[in-house]
């Protein structure tokens, strides 16, 4: 999102302060820091502040109408791209997205859970990527780890590294 912002800002919101979807904030957050240090860019994040663990939620997984409205907030705040971690209320980022396209604005969205574009297509052209969770893989590792005696109880977090999460 950093490398192909047009206005210089790019917004997330999440459903829910939970781990599994601020995870995914400071991941978005931190590759825009990143992408700054080593372009010399000085993007913008809205909805998330990664240091202070604060931002724009929408406290719904189910409700793609609350999350219209909070996409709009960000486009109009500036946003040219927007990354919603926040389920089936994500969904209507893309429709806001789709709508100002129509509207002649250029509006993105990127997808979260699985690969948008396979899945719904993309004849508005909104879809910039996708944030894919593969639960299969993190299951196997689990399983695997059972297997040699590596596993142990309690949380788990998985990445791109363990081939749980990518990009579509």
């Amino acid at each position: 999102a950093a490398g192909v912002t047009e206005t210089g800002k790019v917004g997330v919101f999440g459903g829910l302060p939970v781990p599994p979807v601020t995870l995914f904030m400071d991941g978005f957050a931190l590759g825009v820091a990143h992408h700054n240090d080593e372009q010399g860019t000085t993007v913008e994040v809205l909805g998330w502040d990664p240091g202070l663990q604060s931002g724009l939620f929408t406290f719904t997984f189910g409700d793609p109408v609350v999350g219209q409205a909070t996409a709009s907030s960000l486009y109009d705040q500036g946003a040219d791209i927007v990354f919603p971690v926040a389920g089936v209320t994500s969904f209507g980022a893309a429709f806001e997205a789709a709508d100002r396209n129509a509207a002649g604005e250029d509006a993105r969205v990127i997808g979260v859970d699985f690969d948008w574009v396979e899945v719904f297509g993309d004849q508005d052209r909104v879809v910039l990527t996708s944030v894919v969770k593969d639960y299969g893989a993190a299951v196997f590792n689990q399983i695997e780890a059972l297997v040699d005696g590596t596993w142990t109880g309690g949380f788990v977090f998985e990445g791109l590294e363990s081939g749980v999460v990518d990009i579509a």
